[in-house]
């Protein structure tokens, strides 16, 4: 809701799209809660029938965090670096290294320590969903640059994921993260390895309508997903996740 409600309000100015996003961000803040436990700061969602805390893109901290940064400007004017602050502290904390390589498990309370790498629920979506970041002068935001390149190595690393071509849970979702580095860094070593795993994603898409006999058409889990991520690579500059940072 507020991903919509922000974009209409930036397409058309209309004051009701802003009260809705602020709205909706102001529950959000209200319902932001620091776990006595370990210091973290999360949300409780319940994601068919439990209750947990999530960490990525898709239902996680990284993904309400996102959006709260992307209106920042509509709301008062500590909230910036209180959103930084209490969601770097809480990936700090949180953060799964080794190798210089960095990840997250899927949810806590019930825990579940899978590390995914997919754009839902891994390693790819936390760095698009961050990548973006405002820098402000605190020592949380200058030490997050580094843990964002170690997540992006990561999948890098990880290689083309087998679930398919698609956004939510396969390559081109993983795919966004080395164009999202790229735009955050100049360095054309993102660019190329975002181009050689599209490449991949297509091939994955071909092979996938020789056996099934036909297309997949969803967004997020189809080939209209796969053809934005295509144009994204030809463009890197425009890239940007569809329905999220992208309408």
């Amino acid at each position: 809701m507020m991903h919509a409600a922000l974009a209409l309000y930036r397409k058309t100015g209309q004051s009701h799209w802003q009260d809705m996003y602020v709205k909706g961000a102001m529950s959000l803040m209200d319902n932001w809660v620091q776990d006595a436990d370990t210091g973290q700061w999360l949300w409780k969602s319940q994601i068919f029938g439990q209750k947990r805390h999530y960490y990525g893109a898709c239902h996680g901290i990284t993904s309400n965090a996102n959006i709260l940064l992307q209106g920042a400007e509509l709301l008062a004017e500590n909230y910036t670096a209180i959103i930084i602050k209490r969601t770097v502290n809480t990936l700090k904390l949180s953060v799964k290294q080794q190798d210089n390589l960095a990840n997250w498990v899927l949810c806590t309370k019930p825990n579940n320590d899978k590390l995914l790498v997919q754009w839902c629920h891994g390693a790819a979506g936390m760095v698009t969903a961050m990548s973006r970041t405002p820098t402000i002068d605190a020592a949380e935001s200058k030490q997050f640059d580094q843990l964002l390149a170690e997540t992006a190595e990561l999948v890098w690393l990880a290689g083309p994921l087998l679930k398919g071509a698609n956004i939510c849970h396969g390559t081109a979702g993983n795919d966004y993260a080395f164009l999202y580095m790229f735009q955050k860094t100049g360095y054309s070593v993102w660019l190329d390895r975002a181009r050689g795993f599209a490449m991949h994603a297509l091939e994955q898409c071909q092979n996938a309508r020789a056996y099934y006999g036909q297309s997949r058409y969803g967004l997020w889990t189809g080939d209209a997903g796969l053809a934005i991520d295509l144009y994204h690579c030809l463009n890197p500059e425009k890239a940007a996740i569809p329905g999220l940072d992208l309408f």
